[in-house]
């Protein structure tokens, strides 16, 4: 009788660990979809900031091409609204914010564990003026 309790607890152990694998392989696929994405809007910030700095006052349509690639890549993860302000011929700047805001939603998703933005209290006394 002995052993087939310890027979049950051993074949839960196993269900265990094999659910936590299963869980952390999708995870880790999960945030593995969500890279190429935030590299692509990394490079297309590095490349408005430049348009911006060399003063650029609007975004050339050359840019529609990647902005329409990742509007396709993130149809299923990000709200309309926001992809729809993902277009040329605005702004840099206004582009750039928008980015930022598709990037902060990636990054919500990936690590939502992680609290996106500091209490009130704390963002007082980040930087104190001199």
């Amino acid at each position: 009788m002995l052993q087939m309790g310890v027979r049950g607890f051993v074949a839960q152990a196993n269900a265990d660990i094999r659910a936590a694998e299963a869980a952390h392989q999708w995870r880790k696929a999960e945030q593995q979809r969500l890279r190429h994405p935030i590299a692509l809007i990394d490079d297309l910030i590095n490349d408005l900031e430049q348009l911006n700095l060399s003063g650029g006052r609007r975004v050339p349509l050359a840019y529609e091409p990647r902005l329409i690639q990742l509007r396709g890549m993130l149809a299923d993860a990000i709200a309309a609204e926001q992809l729809d302000n993902l277009r040329a011929r605005g702004r840099p700047v206004r582009l750039m914010d928008n980015l930022y805001t598709v990037q902060e939603a990636l990054f919500a998703q990936s690590r939502p564990d992680v609290a996106c933005e500091l209490p009130q209290s704390d963002r007082a006394g980040m930087f104190p003026a001199a």
